[in-house]
């Protein structure tokens, strides 16, 4: 298990704050997103997956969490960029995500995770990482799976919505508020001016599908919904 660690970036959407990438073999095998518009298949991005999958780039685990260890107490960081919790991509390793928890102690981490949950112990450890300061936001591809996610009630939630969805008074069917990621609707926010994903005690968070796979995401949101 190899995890490559930005300590400094030059990202203009995250801003200068460290982040992680994850093996593509992290992801959930349930993941709708996965040839259907995940951000992780954006040029770039695509091109430091691969290299961090084909063993060019990372550090083994142990060394990971050391580095974690490392970060500024009180900093903000986000982990998985692209990837997700360590896993087989069926079961979460919940043993690697207590020593991720124990490393990330007193700073201000946070990430997505788009697992189901459904595995023995998956939503005790999630909502437990979040009790102790690692914010595991849960994933959604639409709104009304928004809700499902929300009701379990472990952990903050963020979702898909449309490219052409409002950017204002938007709510779930269940009435739930949805606040449209800030740096989608104010030039110049990064996570680190933000830090909104980065609370547990906050509504649910919305990105709006953009970019050239947005048609992909649409088409996905729709079949989610």
């Amino acid at each position: 298990m190899q995890i490559y660690l930005m300590m400094s970036s030059k990202n203009s959407k995250t801003g200068n704050i460290p982040q992680s990438y994850s093996p593509a073999s992290t992801c959930p095998i349930t993941c709708p997103l996965q040839g259907a518009g995940c951000y992780g298949d954006n040029f770039t991005t695509k091109q430091t997956w691969r290299r961090l999958d084909s063993g060019d780039v990372g550090i083994p685990w142990d060394e990971f969490l050391s580095k974690v260890r490392e970060i500024e107490v009180g900093r903000r960081w986000r982990h998985n960029v692209v990837g997700d919790l360590v896993s087989d991509g069926t079961c979460i390793d919940l043993e690697k995500l207590d020593e991720l928890v124990k490393a990330n102690r007193g700073r201000r981490g946070f990430t997505y995770t788009h697992h189901p949950l459904t595995n023995p112990g998956e939503l005790d450890a999630v909502a437990n990482a979040n009790a102790r300061g690692l914010t595991i936001n849960l994933s959604a591809d639409s709104l009304s799976e928004a809700d499902r996610k929300a009701a379990l009630g472990v952990a903050p939630v963020v979702t898909l919505l449309p490219s052409d969805s409002p950017t204002r008074a938007l709510r779930t069917p269940e009435g739930r508020k949805v606040i449209v990621c800030p740096a989608q609707t104010h030039e110049g926010v990064t996570c680190l001016s933000c830090g909104l994903c980065a609370r547990v005690d906050r509504p649910i968070i919305g990105f709006r599908a953009h970019g050239t796979r947005k048609r992909s995401v649409d088409s996905m949101i729709a079949k989610s919904a």
